[in-house]
């Protein structure tokens, strides 16, 4: 099974599974291609998109 790896130079890295990660960046609305890259200005946008689908998800 594929694994998607989340970098970072401020944590260390995070790996999911193929379904969980293809799912946080469609939640996030980004391309689940081989790389890919989330902006510091982009960061507050898939947080608070993260959090509604967690929001969603529960309801």
């Amino acid at each position: 099974m594929s694994v998607y790896r989340f970098k970072s130079r401020d944590t260390g890295d995070l790996v999911m599974l193929q379904p969980h990660g293809k799912r946080v960046l469609e939640i996030i609305g980004k391309d689940p291609a081989p790389q890919g890259i989330v902006l510091p200005q982009q960061m507050p946008a898939a947080v608070q998109a993260l959090r509604d689908a967690a929001v969603q998800e529960e309801a």
